[in-house]
């Protein structure tokens, strides 16, 4: 499963270009979308589509949503007191991150993403997510 950044950032389009199947997160579909114009949005709902006919679109389900409620409680809040481990902004800025997260699990599949950060601190809490670079899991870096 690719993350919205490697999908956008044209570093691996070759790559990509060989990788025959592969989950998407209809969170990522979203991220896709926004700001597109409306050709380019008709081609990402075209391409989502071919995904959900093939079950290679993962939508997040009501428990993925009440699993990422209970992951960023726990980012924000530690043990110790109640204190504020990050800004209650930052913790609100990954709700997506933490469903694309959620997806990949639920799918059984790696996450490749640039933004490791943050994802290493979703990992903190999603134990079961796996996720690597894309140079890593390419094995080259980028163009």
């Amino acid at each position: 499963m690719f993350d919205t950044n490697v999908l956008i950032s044209g570093a691996y389009n070759a790559e990509l270009k060989l990788v025959r199947a592969f989950f998407v997160s209809a969170v990522v579909v979203q991220e896709l979308l926004a700001g597109r114009d409306k050709d380019t949005q008709r081609i990402v709902i075209e391409q989502a589509n071919e995904l959900d006919r093939r079950k290679l679109l993962i939508v997040p389900n009501k428990e993925d949503w009440c699993e990422v409620g209970k992951c960023l409680r726990k980012l924000f809040v530690s043990g110790a007191g109640g204190v504020p481990r990050f800004p209650k902004e930052y913790v609100s800025s990954l709700v997506r991150d933490a469903l694309i997260a959620r997806c990949a699990i639920r799918a059984d599949a790696q996450l490749v993403t640039s933004n490791t950060v943050d994802f290493d601190r979703i990992k903190s809490v999603f134990k079961g997510l796996r996720h690597t670079t894309p140079s890593t899991f390419f094995g080259t870096r980028p163009r």
